[in-house]
């Protein structure tokens, strides 16, 4: 934790304010209660895309800053089980 708020002294208390306004609800709703709480800091450090090789790289980013785990959000995704085949066999080896 503490390499994390060295790398991104606000991430905790952003993470927090966008955890304190969630609401089930709007569970993968761009237009969520919490939505207006993530910063551009939360997108540009969490936010994962591209090939499978541009997302390991990522991933490892993020976790030399001290993250642990990862999810996916799939609401933009048509073939969501497709998505998630692929990350189980592309990306998620790289992490064993």
């Amino acid at each position: 934790r503490n390499r994390l708020i060295k790398e991104m002294p606000t991430i905790v208390e952003d993470c927090k304010k966008v955890h304190d306004n969630f609401d089930p609800a709007y569970m993968e709703h761009p237009d969520s209660p919490a939505a207006q709480f993530i910063t551009q800091d939360m997108l540009d450090t969490m936010h994962v895309v591209g090939t499978p090789e541009q997302v390991c790289e990522q991933l490892k980013r993020i976790e030399e800053a001290g993250f642990k785990t990862f999810g996916t959000v799939t609401y933009t995704i048509d073939d969501k089980l497709g998505m998630i085949q692929r990350i189980a066999d592309e990306v998620i080896p790289h992490f064993k």
